[in-house]
C-alpha cells in the first residue's frame, strides 16, 4: 500500500474533467515546456534524484533511496507515491503543496478525492 498525491496544471480547473481522469491522464492539460523543466529542476533542488529518464517521463526517488518515495514527472502531471510511513507521507504532501506556491499547479489527493488550492 502507498499514499499518493498528484499535481496537475491549474488549467485543469478550466476544462471539463472526466470522472475517471486518473485512468486517462493523457486527456488532461499538459505542462508548458518551461513548467516541465522548472518542475524537474525544483524536484532536484528538493533532494530528489533521477532514477530513469526518457522522452515521456522522469522517475525520481528521494536522495535517501530507502525512503520509499517515488515521484513520476510526466508531460501533464506529477505523481508522488510514499510508503505508508508518516514521515514519507508528510514529505510528499509538503512538497506538492510547496509546488503550488505560484498558483500554476493544483494538488489532488486521491485518498480523499479532493483538490487542494493554496
Amino acid at each position: 500500500m502507498s499514499y499518493d498525491v498528484y499535481l496537475f496544471s491549474k488549467k485543469i480547473k478550466n476544462e471539463p474533467v472526466p470522472e475517471n481522469f486518473l485512468e486517462n491522464k493523457n486527456a488532461l492539460p499538459f505542462f508548458s515546456e518551461e513548467q516541465y523543466n522548472g518542475l524537474k529542476d525544483r524536484l532536484i533542488l528538493y533532494n530528489y534524484v533521477i532514477l530513469n529518464e526518457n522522452k515521456d517521463e522522469i522517475l525520481f526517488t528521494h536522495i535517501n533511496k530507502d525512503s520509499g518515495i517515488l515521484v513520476r514527472l510526466t508531460k501533464n502531471y506529477i505523481y508522488f507515491s510514499a510508503s505508508l510511513n508518516e514521515e514519507n507521507i508528510f514529505e510528499i504532501g509538503m512538497t506538492a503543496v510547496e509546488f503550488t506556491d505560484k498558483g500554476e499547479f493544483i494538488k489532488f489527493d486521491p485518498q480523499t478525492g479532493s483538490w487542494d488550492e493554496f
